[in-house]
């Protein structure tokens, strides 16, 4: 995924939630992935952070339904990846573009996708 091994930690602020953020660099483009626990149901919680519709596509990561998304009006700024991980629990992983047009929508929610796959398997062997 390029990002660096260690991460931060990223306090709860406003619709954010606590977590753990990592750096990473792709070419010329620098980005941000958070990886955050949410207890809230999926749909309530992308609600809240005002996913775009026109922009959502679904589908399972290790058997977990999930939703990929962009931020309404901020589409060029990164992509989120929403897993149902359990009753009113949502795994919220969020990449950051730091290099304004370093990375397509699709690269962006690429990397999205990969970090929220990482996670959930992650998660699985625990």
């Amino acid at each position: 995924m390029q990002v660096g091994g260690s991460g931060r930690p990223v306090p709860k602020n406003g619709n954010n939630y606590n977590g753990c953020a990592f750096l990473g660099e792709a070419g010329n483009a620098q980005f941000g992935v958070a990886l955050r626990v949410v207890p809230e149901g999926i749909n309530s919680f992308m609600h809240k952070v005002n996913s775009s519709p026109e922009s959502e596509t679904a589908y399972e990561i290790n058997g977990f339904g999930a939703v990929q998304g962009q931020l309404a009006g901020g589409e060029s700024l990164g992509c989120d990846v929403f897993v149902d991980a359990a009753e009113g629990q949502t795994l919220w992983i969020n990449m950051m573009l730091q290099t304004p047009g370093g990375m397509n929508n699709q690269q962006m929610c690429d990397r999205a996708k990969q970090a929220a796959e990482a996670a959930v398997t992650t998660l699985q062997s625990s």
